[in-house]
Parts: structure tokens; sequence; C-alpha cells
């Protein structure tokens, strides 16, 4: 994980000091780490500490409570996405490439986002539907995704048969990302069928779109989960 100054999140007390950067580094690790086997409302403040080779006292120098410290991950996960975000969808990776050619890497990029960090997120998911304020930075994230991948969409709308293609950008992404988060909460992202999903949600999504000529399927097939930022999908 990358440290983040802990001024910038609002959740945190203020630090500015090196060491307390990177205690507040190891808190947050040390978390999500925990986050992978149990719920965030079943780890004690006592595990963290351990777990992060810190102390009770480091803490709560840090945080009021245990809930800042969920709000704390929250705040440096939105902005580890939103520059994920803007790499997938970076104009000049996708120069020479065709739409469903974004969409056979973007959308197996999101599951395997989603396998990857499901602990974290399915504790965001829960707290989401009691907190406003999670509420809101769930929504951010989406839109900013929407309006990256319409920004794409916008210079190849002759590829979309859809008679409104940011329409189908809001339709498609939601498509995919409830089936997603439906399974997160399942408990059912781990496994190869995960891989067969991804697939077959780009071929919903091209077909729903209306994109062609529709290479969707082949270029899945290719980049199967090897979705890796800066590397655009063969053709």
């Amino acid at each position: 994980m990358t440290a983040v100054a802990t001024s910038s999140v609002k959740w945190a007390h203020p630090r500015t000091q090196a060491r307390s950067e990177e205690t507040l580094a190891r808190i947050l690790d040390a978390t999500e780490s925990l986050l992978m086997q149990r719920r965030f409302e079943d780890i004690s403040v006592g595990e963290i500490v351990r777990q992060s080779r810190s102390s009770v006292g480091a803490f709560y120098a840090r945080f009021p409570d245990k809930d800042a410290l969920l709000g704390c991950l929250y705040e440096r996960f939105r902005k580890e996405l939103a520059a994920l975000t803007d790499a997938m969808f970076d104009p000049a990776r996708w120069q020479n490439e065709s739409l469903d050619a974004v969409l056979a890497t973007a959308v197996p990029f999101l599951v395997q986002l989603h396998r990857e960090r499901q602990g974290l997120l399915r504790a965001f998911a829960a707290r989401a539907c009691s907190d406003e304020r999670f509420r809101q930075v769930w929504k951010q994230a989406r839109h900013h995704a929407a309006r990256r991948l319409k920004e794409l969409v916008a210079a190849r709308r002759e590829e979309v048969g859809h008679p409104d293609p940011e329409l189908a950008v809001e339709a498609g992404l939601s498509m995919v990302l409830c089936t997603v988060e439906l399974k997160l909460q399942l408990g059912e992202l781990d496994g190869p069928e995960m891989d067969v999903l991804a697939q077959e949600l780009v071929r919903a999504v091209v077909a729903y779109a209306g994109i062609g000529p529709s290479r969707g399927v082949n270029q899945t097939e290719k980049s199967g989960s090897e979705c890796k930022i800066g590397q655009p999908a063969a053709t």
C-alpha cells in the first residue's frame, strides 16, 4: 500500500512527521489484511495494533474511534481508485483501440479489483447502507468512472448502436458493478468461474450498447484476467 499524507485524510487527526505517516500506513494495511478474514465489526483495536506492530496509544493519537479508521481507509481507497480509473480510461492508452477493446480490458479489471480488495469493499458496502458519508463517496467513485468512460465513448460514437450512448455507458457500468457487488456480498468472488463471468459481462455490455463490429468476445478471451494498467488490450 502507498502511504497517504495524514493531513489529507479527513477522518484522521492531523500529523506531519514521516514516522507518524509510516505508523498510519501500517495501521491501515493491517486493518485491510484483517478484513480479508473477518467483518470490520468483529475486529478489535487490540488486534489491529498487534498486526501493525503499533500501540493502542498510537492508534488513538490518530483516530478518535474505530469508525474513524474505516473512514480513513475509505478515503485512501478512494484516492487509489481515482488514480486507477484515470489510468484505465486515459484516452492516450486507447488512442488506436476500439470501444469493445476498452471494455474487454476494463470489465475484467473491475472484477479483479473487487476480488483483490473484497474484504475492504465488503466493509465499505455494509457501512454505506447506514452512513450517508459513505454513500456519497461511493456514488462519487461510480460517477468518476462513468465520466471517464463517457469521454472514450464520445470519441467513438460511431461504434455505438444504442440511440443514447451516454445512457448506455451508465446502464452498462451499473450492470457490471451491481453484478460484481452482489457476488461480493455473497462471498462468491473467488474461483475460475469469475473469469467466465467477466467474459459474459463484456458480451452483455457490448450487445446491449450495440457496439460493433463486435470483437468483445475475442478481446476478452485474449485478455482474460490479465488487465494491467498501462498495457492496452491486444487486437
